[in-house]
């Protein structure tokens, strides 16, 4: 047996009772990361019209979801693979939705640094030596790029992504660095490109 994810055969995935796209360049959305978004949309009930940047975005399904549960909220969707980002447009065409973007965000305020509400990411984790003992499923159809976290599975939360975070001001959140308001990004294009 090929141990194929049925969401691969079918093309389809369901997170926060929305229908996703999905294939062999993105992680079938799991059940479990919907606490993730339900976690921030309670952090964010009370600031109006919210910027969201996504890194790690992959289907989109986090960004995508958030959006449409807060309409008047905006964001920005960012990954390295381009097989992911074209999947993710596919799904912010099939929800109907516009990206706000970091880009447009600049040339029209005037700004020099991009200003978001939060940081919303679930960046590879997994340590690169377990990934050969993860299920069938995961490991021969999950893109290694969307789990592999490298030697200690921190990669993501590494001194080297500094190179597009200047600010993140402490806040009253419970939540670690990934997931905090107010944060401030600079140019992260060099690195990271956004959904189309």
């Amino acid at each position: 047996a090929q141990h194929i994810p049925l969401q691969h055969i079918t093309g389809r995935a369901y997170f926060m009772g929305y229908e996703f796209c999905v294939d062999e360049r993105v992680l079938v959305p799991r059940q479990d990361t919907e606490v993730l978004v339900e976690t921030a949309l309670t952090h964010l009930k009370d600031s109006r019209s919210p910027k969201v940047l996504d890194m790690c975005t992959g289907s989109g399904c986090i960004l995508l979801s958030l959006l449409m549960e807060r309409q008047d909220a905006s964001g920005t969707g960012v990954d390295i693979s381009e097989g992911a980002l074209a999947v993710a447009k596919q799904n912010r065409v099939h929800l109907q939705l516009d990206l706000f973007s970091g880009g447009y965000f600049k040339k029209n305020s005037g700004n020099t640094v991009t200003e978001y509400d939060m940081l919303i990411s679930n960046p590879p984790y997994i340590p690169s030596g377990e990934i050969p003992g993860l299920m069938e499923e995961v490991r021969s159809h999950d893109p290694v790029l969307a789990l592999d976290g490298k030697e200690d599975g921190l990669f993501f939360y590494s001194e080297r992504n500094d190179r597009f975070i200047s600010t993140a001001r402490e806040s009253d959140s419970p939540f670690p660095a990934y997931f905090r308001n107010t944060l401030r990004t600079v140019d992260y294009s060099s690195f990271y490109k956004e959904i189309p």
